[in-house]
């Protein structure tokens, strides 16, 4: 029994384009190779999964996700859900407040039959960002380049990153898993520093975990340690950079000094 469905009308005419009907149970039966391997358990189930397979109709790329008894949990209704079904909402959520993250085509869930011992069985599929580079994949090949040009470049990176974080928070969200792998940075800006079309040049994905809390809540400050622990190519002039922006600065002032003291803090370096 479908619980939830949404389909974007574009994504329909891609499908019947492919002579394919879209139907959950269709998307469901596909059996694309996997784009990594699957995460298998939960704490509840050593038979709950998630996997990610990249799909094309008509020349356009997509990812499809699906899960089955892949649980969140929560002391607050809805009090179990899938993850897939909490990143469809953070992503509703993320573009109510216009921050750039991933766009989605087709979200359903499903029931089967088997009361409580049931299997329910979700499915996320997703516009891929081709012309994207992960900000890890940024600061491999980009962070040590030497030059007057690069470092324009990478200080332009670093400000619309800054802005997109500063956005998000004073949104009162948060993504709570900031790793540089889930951030995305458009490639031409990745080349020129400068923004060619309307695309954002920044966009966060997996929001599987992401969650909406007062602004300057101090569980946000979590969102900063993470980025700054997992970014160890990045040197600290540009970590202080990344700061001054995020904070709207110039220079290094008291609310500059205030804010590296928290983030140290309950840094687990």
């Amino acid at each position: 029994m479908i619980k939830r469905e949404f389909v974007d009308p574009e994504f329909i005419e891609l499908v019947d384009a492919n002579n394919e009907e879209l139907l959950f149970e269709n998307l469901w039966s596909r059996e694309d190779p996997w784009f990594e391997e699957p995460n298998i358990g939960r704490r509840d189930s050593k038979k709950a999964w998630s996997g990610v397979s990249r799909i094309i109709f008509k020349g356009n790329t997509f990812f499809l996700k699906k899960q089955e008894n892949y649980f969140s949990y929560s002391v607050q209704p809805p009090l179990r859900q899938l993850l897939v079904e909490k990143e469809y909402s953070n992503i509703q959520l993320f573009k109510s407040y216009n921050i750039p993250c991933l766009d989605f085509v087709y979200f359903g869930v499903r029931k089967m039959p088997g009361g409580i011992l049931g299997k329910t069985q979700g499915i996320l599929i997703t516009k891929a960002l081709d012309n994207y580079l992960p900000l890890d994949k940024v600061q491999a090949n980009f962070w040590e380049a030497q030059g007057a040009e690069y470092q324009t470049i990478r200080k332009a990176i670093i400000t619309s990153l800054a802005a997109l974080v500063a956005q998000t928070h004073k949104s009162g969200l948060m993504h709570r898993c900031l790793y540089p792998k889930h951030i995305y940075i458009d490639k031409d800006f990745c080349e020129t520093g400068e923004q060619k079309t309307f695309d954002p040049v920044c966009r966060f994905i997996d929001l599987e975990s992401a969650r909406k809390m007062p602004y300057k809540s101090t569980k946000q400050l979590r969102d900063l340690e993470t980025l700054n622990r997992r970014s160890p190519s990045t040197s600290l002039g540009d970590k202080l950079y990344f700061l001054l922006k995020y904070l709207n600065k110039n220079r290094l002032d008291k609310d500059v000094r205030q804010l590296i003291e928290r983030i140290k803090k309950i840094s687990r370096v």
